[in-house]
């Protein structure tokens, strides 16, 4: 979200593929989550699955477009870049002056 606030070059280039879906967790669902679990601990089923995040995760794509409109009101591009050029663009950005880029992407 810096680099979009920011408006840095990197904010357009994502080293993956943007169509790809990450469910998130906020912590304290997932403390909930384990409460829940300890609670009940006395009566288990024989078989238990417990799945936790969103149900219809949003891909990166979806996620930068919507941090930019909130943001900007505005809209632009994310290209995705392969591994392999993103690592020399990493390694190269953090050769120039200036703060150590952060390792978050976005």
């Amino acid at each position: 979200m810096q680099r979009i606030f920011e408006r840095q070059l990197a904010s357009h280039l994502y080293s993956g593929e943007t169509s790809h879906r990450q469910s998130f967790l906020h912590l304290d669902d997932l403390v909930d989550a384990i409460m829940l679990v300890v609670e009940r601990r006395a009566k288990p089923p024989a078989v238990s699955t417990v799945l936790l995040g969103e149900a219809e995760a949003l891909s990166y794509d979806e996620l930068q477009k919507g941090f930019i409109e909130l943001i900007h009101d505005t809209s632009w591009e994310t290209y995705s870049v392969p591994s392999l050029i993103a690592k020399v663009g990493a390694w190269a950005e953090g050769l120039l002056p200036g703060p150590a880029p952060s390792s978050s992407r976005g």
